[in-house]
């Protein structure tokens, strides 16, 4: 990998979602703490509100979590209003506000989402929806820190091309 070498500086953004990363696992790399921050790393595992998981988790750990609806590390709440759209079954709607998100302890809470079926998430390790809570958050996200990247080495285009439903633009494809 590239922690520590050139490469590094070509770094947007990388989300590692799902799995432990400790703040300090890379050298030069740090966990993303605002939502237009490069060079760094979003981690976030996702868990029922309240549930603290066995396995994988220990009180007072040093597991770097960036929040996917405000991009901070801050253990603060984020409410479903920050959400801009969580994506189910089949991809066929986008879902806004459907779950909240709060950073604790080297995990992320969220509240049981409602959606048609949602009765049947039963399982307190949202692991499975890391990416689908938060897609569009995700998505623009992404699409800010790009920005952001190219803002800062001089090398943004006139027009940043982008996909339709993207912060509502009606970009190209």
């Amino acid at each position: 990998y590239f922690d520590g070498k050139p490469l590094a500086r070509q770094l947007v953004a990388a989300y590692l979602v799902g799995w432990p990363v400790e703040e300090d696992f890379y050298k030069t790399i740090p966990p993303c703490d605002s939502p237009e921050q490069t060079g760094c790393f979003c981690s976030w595992r996702t868990f029922k509100e309240g549930y603290k998981p066995k396995r994988f988790w220990k009180p007072g750990n040093n597991i770097a979590v960036t929040n996917p609806l405000t991009w901070t590390t801050a253990e603060t709440e984020a409410p479903a209003e920050l959400n801009k759209g969580a994506i189910f079954y089949k991809f066929e709607k986008i879902n806004p506000g459907a779950v909240k998100a709060r950073v604790y302890d080297g995990i992320l809470w969220a509240n049981k989402p409602k959606f048609r079926g949602s009765f049947l998430l039963v399982k307190k390790n949202y692991h499975i929806a890391d990416y689908n809570f938060y897609y569009i958050n995700v998505r623009e996200n992404a699409q800010k820190r790009a920005q952001a990247f190219l803002r800062q080495n001089g090398d943004i285009p006139t027009e940043i091309i982008t996909s339709p439903g993207a912060s509502g633009s009606k970009g190209k494809q």
